[in-house]
């Protein structure tokens, strides 16, 4: 009980503590995979920093373009071209940074299975996936619809919200021949860089939980910048995935979600009423989970609801053990 009062003593306040409750009736908590002997704080500020200009460097520079056609009041397309070279363009910048975050970690003594992409049976990983999906971003979707509509009623606000046309004036086979391709990038290179990477790194550096947390959601929202005002709308998904990571450690089932996501946002993004069945489904789905979780808060309820605060990785290596000094004494162990 020692160790469990010791992690519990972690709190999780403010908007963090309903959340993590609620994951808590779905998810099992794990602990963070230890790290390889101390390492320069200089190498982890390097390492970080080469990523990361990387990817999303340059889509920040992207979207502060599109964020400049907002302003001037143009529609914006975040799929670009669609060319064969688009899709070699975003494949490329989209494995660059994985090859990087590989390299970077093993110059620290680090791999990148432990950042959440340790192999897990399959079925475990499925139930995972499902229900990651339906608290992260179908209901990250229905918030986002929220938000969109309170937009609406800011003065001002819609002539800073971008006018998205995806694939406007292409036809559906050019739109899933780049979107497809986009949202599988986006899912593994946003996951593993921008939240698993970036959270390991900033964690060894020290960083409290909480400036993580306040880095992390800036960080996903500064690459959506083209949206304008309206990028606002992705604040639910962006926090809810770092409180999600934070306490469970598992990539595969948000790289997945995120892929799936993308790709069903893209293909439906030319009809109207694609969008809105996609709308009314994340709601039933959200349901559903509302459902599940007061279930399962009703078998649990006589007993408190235990959230273990989970701690920070420490590194597998130990400070050398001081030499006794010789002595003509000959040491006689005592056992009993």
């Amino acid at each position: 009980m020692g160790l469990v009062a010791k992690w519990a003593a972690e709190d999780h306040d403010g908007v963090t503590r309903f959340p993590t409750r609620v994951f808590d009736l779905f998810f099992t908590p794990r602990m963070p995979e230890p790290y390889a002997g101390p390492t320069r704080r200089a190498w982890l500020w390097a390492v970080l920093a080469a990523v990361l200009v990387v990817f999303p460097g340059v889509e920040v520079l992207s979207a502060l373009d599109g964020l400049a056609k907002v302003i001037e009041g143009h529609p914006v397309d975040p799929l670009g071209d669609y060319s064969a070279l688009a899709v070699v363009v975003v494949v490329f910048f989209s494995g660059l940074p994985l090859v990087l975050v590989w390299a970077g970690l093993r110059l620290i003594s680090d791999r990148m299975a432990r950042l959440g992409l340790l192999a897990r049976p399959a079925r475990e990983t499925a139930v995972a996936t499902w229900w990651t999906f339906v608290w992260i971003f179908a209901l990250g979707g229905v918030l986002e619809f929220g938000l969109g509509w309170l937009l609406t009623l800011v003065p001002g606000a819609a002539r800073y919200t971008a006018h998205v046309d995806v694939g406007g004036g292409v036809s559906f086979g050019q739109l899933a021949a780049i979107g497809i391709p986009a949202a599988v990038s986006a899912g593994f290179a946003e996951e593993i860089v921008v939240l698993g990477f970036a959270y390991r790194m900033l964690e060894r550096l020290g960083l409290s939980d909480r400036a993580i947390l306040a880095l992390l959601v800036a960080l996903r929202l500064s690459y959506h910048l083209y949206y304008g005002v309206g990028a606002l709308v992705l604040l639910p998904w962006a926090f809810l995935s770092v409180v999600y990571y934070r306490r469970y450690r598992r990539l595969w089932p948000l790289i997945i979600g995120h892929l799936l996501w993308d790709m069903f946002a893209i293909l439906t993004s030319t009809s109207t009423l694609a969008q809105l069945v996609g709308l009314l489904t994340s709601g039933l789905l959200v349901a559903i989970g509302v459902a599940v979780a007061v279930v399962r808060w009703r078998r649990v309820r006589r007993g408190p609801l235990l959230t273990l605060a989970i701690p920070r990785p420490r590194p597998r290596w130990r400070a050398a053990q001081p030499r006794l000094p010789r002595t003509s004494v000959p040491h006689i162990p005592i056992g009993f």
